[in-house]
């Protein structure tokens, strides 16, 4: 499990704007060697998802799933689901499943793991989902002892994280106060430098000036650890963080520290031959603090970085874009804005561009645009931008008032973010404050725990004696528990098989109530049958004359009616057979096996047959019967007698209900049931309604429970619907309820087409 975890807290994490994490200052080739260093499934999965995450493919995740088929380790199969969710991250089905799986075998860090994916998914379209699921992480933390702290911060990071972007200060302070103690106090240097890395991550993207700190520590204790690649990460990390705090500020202290940091960071990626998408933001920086000439980098751009490495599309732009701009290059720069998608991104290259051309009016109009885009978003810091763009374009057009009125806008916006950072340092010195007195409490408990421990050790010993002849005595009765346990084993057995017997009299007992129905129904074919066989004699005495007269034309018309009538005979007889053949097999006692069934026909015989045979019990019931099927219906696989079982159980229970609710004489009520079957996508609905008394509020939860039942004593044996239910379960289906006291029920079976 350390292993698992170690992937989820190293090799995923959140990054902001251009921040890097040190795998990539890794090759494929040193994950390739990890890879064959490998000795146990959890090692090689690690590294197979180290090497997939750097080289994204469908053979790596193949790899995975074949390790994961050679064994029943659960935690082997949620690692794959988890990498599978980390390969595809646009795609919540891996997440979905991952989830799925997690909450099934109880494996809690994955669950955990599982939400953070979740959290992060949504943490830039939907805000509070994202804290759903962040909090939902944090509710299941209580349940696990091992590898906690890593957890914890994790954690953490995703709550604080949510509220940088909402901008509540107060709580962001509130969970990033317990990481802050983590970097400061913990023993473990793993969980130290891991909380330090999360404070580095998350205040780089609020306020990079805060976050450098934090880098720092990562970037001294990677060196002296001798950890290469991480601590080509830091290196970079700092030099990108002090070069775009230069354009922010100008100060040249932090153009000083760019330098020095791009020069160390030159020297470690030529020892370590590793290019990447960082050298696109490592020209960047080096521009922004003149590293680089405009001549220098278009020519960089334009041949390559070098033969391992090339600038997609999208970077040569960009980087073009940057140059025109600041050398005023305006028809170069025009060209390449319109090489641009039509998105906010092209909106501030050209607002840019007119401002810097002079040409305000133009200027205007893109910016409005903008600013009502992030008003829409809350987005004070960007706001606060192009408020300050406005300002200069008004004044530039010569209107004072409104540059003037922009400004005022601008100074409420930068009040209101000095305002919120000092609530945030307010907030995290209550917090701090109130974690001290709680240590103090901590420590007083500590010593007096000490006492107790030694108390506790003297009642240890002497218990230990109590305890070798307590020990002596379960043991005799531990023999005596086997001589019970035998017993208890044969009384289960009677109950299993006095189980079994309640089944199987429900189903005879449902069999008598479709004896009457199947006599009613046996009638008509051997009705057919007699009559039939009555004429066949007749005309056989016909034809014996018609021959012997001659006449063998009308004795060929009799031959054909003589076979025409055989023909039905034949069919009515194999009518009369099928019928026999259904009423055996819902009689069976083992399990059926289920075959291709036309469900119309089957729920139109079960109806006939409860009527049928309700109307043999009582002469003067009487109901209007509906029935609505889809004719677009296919056959499906069941097991017919099982299904006809529970038409018959829920067809009959409407009939009840209908005849209950007729005895009451209410002027003007006519029983009515409704047989209807629909196709819904890929299900199959049955659905019985009925107008009967209906069902009470209070028992609807019941309904299905074994041997729970509405009938009086002596009428109802409770295991119909219970059966029922389990049959249609059995079959991938549903059953649900809707019902009214005093109105009626509706019974509908959802089955799967396949």
């Amino acid at each position: 499990m350390k292993q698992l975890l170690m992937i989820f807290f190293v090799s995923y994490s959140l990054t902001a704007n251009c921040q890097l994490g040190w795998e990539d200052f890794y090759s494929e080739q040193d994950f390739r060697t990890i890879l064959r260093n490998a000795r146990s499934s959890k090692e090689r999965i690690y590294a197979l998802g180290l090497l997939g995450n750097k080289r994204p493919s469908d053979s790596i995740m193949r790899e995975i799933y074949a390790i994961v088929d050679t064994s029943d380790d659960n935690e082997l199969r949620a690692s794959a689901l988890w990498w599978n969710a980390i390969f595809n991250q646009n795609d919540t089905m891996g997440i979905i499943k991952l989830l799925k799986f997690a909450d099934q075998t109880q494996l809690t860090p994955f669950r955990i793991a599982a939400r953070l994916l979740f959290a992060d998914y949504f943490l830039h379209d939907d805000l509070q989902r994202s804290l759903y699921y962040a909090k939902s992480a944090d509710s299941l933390l209580s349940r696990i002892s091992k590898d906690k702290d890593s957890l914890r911060i994790e954690v953490c990071r995703r709550i604080a994280h949510a509220y940088v972007h909402k901008g509540e200060s107060v709580n962001v302070a509130r969970y990033l106060l317990p990481i802050r103690n983590y970097a400061e106090r913990a023993e473990d240097e793993h969980i130290r430098m891991q909380a330090v890395e999360v404070l580095a991550d998350i205040y780089a993207e609020g306020d990079r000036r805060r976050g450098i700190p934090w880098h720092k520590i990562l970037h001294a204790n990677f060196k002296n650890r001798n950890l290469a690649q991480k601590y080509a990460g830091q290196t970079y990390n700092l030099a990108v963080n002090y070069s775009q705090l230069y354009v922010r500020d100008s100060l040249p202290d932090y153009k000083a520290q760019a330098i020095h940091y791009f020069n160390e960071l030159d020297k470690l990626i030529d020892s370590l031959q590793v290019y990447n998408w960082f050298i696109y933001w490592v020209l960047n920086g080096k521009f922004d603090i003149g590293l680089l000439t405009a001549e220098d980098l278009i020519n960089l751009v334009d041949n390559n970085y070098n033969s391992h490495y090339h600038f997609s599309a999208s970077q040569s732009r960009n980087l073009k874009l940057k140059v025109y701009y600041a050398t005023g290059q305006f028809d170069s720069l025009k060209a390449y804005i319109q090489k641009i998608p039509k998105s906010e991104y092209y909106d501030i290259w050209l607002k840019d561009y007119y401002l810097k051309k002079g040409d305000f009016v133009k200027a205007i109009k893109t910016l409005h645009p903008l600013r009502k885009y992030y008003e829409s978003q809350h987005s004070k810091s960007r706001l606060q931008s192009v408020y300050n763009d406005l300002v200069k374009a008004y004044a530039g057009e010569g209107n004072y008032k409104l540059a003037y009125e922009y400004k005022l806008k601008s100074l409420r916006i930068k009040d209101t973010l000095d305002k919120l950072e000092s609530k945030e340092e307010i907030a995290a010195l209550e917090m701090q404050n109130e974690m001290e007195l709680q240590r103090a409490t901590f420590d007083d408990e500590q010593a007096k725990t000490s006492l107790k421990n030694r108390m506790r050790l003297y009642v240890f010993i002497a218990g230990s004696i109590v305890l070798f002849i307590v020990a002596l005595i379960l043991w005799v009765g531990n023999q005596r528990k086997q001589k019970d346990k035998l017993r208890l084993q044969e009384a289960y057995n009677y109950l299993k098989s006095t189980q079994q017997q309640l089944i199987q009299s429900e189903k005879m007992a449902s069999l008598g109530e479709l004896t009457a129905g199947i006599a009613h129904e046996i009638q008509n074919p051997l009705n057919f049958v007699n009559n039939f066989s009555d004429l066949n004699k007749e005309l056989l005495f016909e034809l014996n004359e018609e021959i012997k007269k001659g006449n063998y034309n009308t004795a060929q018309v009799l031959a054909n009616d003589l076979i025409d009538n055989e023909n039905k005979v034949s069919h009515h007889g194999k009518r009369a057979e099928a019928i026999v053949k259904g009423m055996l097999q819902h009689s069976r006692t083992g399990s059926a096996q289920k075959e291709p069934t036309d469900i119309n026909d089957l729920a139109d015989e079960y109806l006939r047959l409860a009527y049928h045979g309700l109307r043999a019990k009582e002469k003067s019931f009487n109901a209007k019967i509906e029935t609505d099927f889809d004719s677009s219906i296919e056959k499906i696989n069941v097991v017919p007698q099982d299904i006809g079982r529970v038409l018959l159980n829920l067809i009959n229970n409407a009939f009840y209900a209908v005849g209950e609710k007729q005895k009451q004489n209410i002027h003007g009520y006519e029983p009515k049931i409704k047989l209807i079957t629909k196709k819904a996508g890929n299900k199959i609905e049955i659905t019985v309604t009925d107008n009967g008394i209906g069902i009470s509020q209070k028992i609807l939860g019941k309904i299905f429970q074994p041997f729970f039942t509405t009938k009086p004593t002596g009428q109802g044996t409770g295991l119909g619907l219970s059966l029922s239910y389990d049959i249609v379960k059995a079959h991938g289906g549903e059953v649900q309820l809707k019902s009214k006291e005093g109105e009626g029920s509706e019974f509908i079976i959802q089955l799967p087409v396949v």
